[in-house]
């Protein structure tokens, strides 16, 4: 479990806003990281398996961000938009037209998400992607 949750108190919302600020800036970090061109050149001797791991890590991480998204997007679906007969976020007339706004998601996509969201109601993001690969 993440330091961030454990020293969150409170309702739900706290450990949630924290968190989700924690995997936007650790997400911006590593490509910032990975630009540096003394560290491009290092990739090359990260020994054995390591990088492959690193691949494999940071891909379940997006996958669990995603469903951890698409949880959410289920709640704004089900407490907004034409559901609760009021815009999202003051604009938005639907949850796919707000992710598409506001996510810059496409068309597509957008529509993808909320479609899961619909299907998935009641599961948790835990429950569909592996553990962590790196120990």
């Amino acid at each position: 479990m993440c330091s961030i949750s454990q020293a969150s108190h409170g309702s739900a919302a706290a450990p949630l806003a924290a968190l989700t600020r924690h995997s936007w800036e650790v997400n911006a970090e590593i490509p910032e990281l990975l630009a540096d061109p003394g560290v491009a050149a290092e990739l090359a001797t990260i020994p054995g398996d390591a990088l492959p791991e690193h691949v494999v890590t940071l891909l379940a991480s997006a996958d669990r961000a995603t469903a951890s998204a698409t949880v959410l997007t289920g709640t704004v679906e089900a407490t907004g938009g034409r559901s609760a007969g009021r815009p999202i976020v003051g604009r938005d007339a639907s949850t796919a037209r707000f992710l598409e706004v506001e996510a810059g998601l496409s068309v597509g996509s957008a529509k993808a998400i909320v479609a899961r969201a619909r299907d998935s109601a009641g599961s948790t993001p835990a429950s569909r992607s592996p553990g962590c690969p790196l120990t």
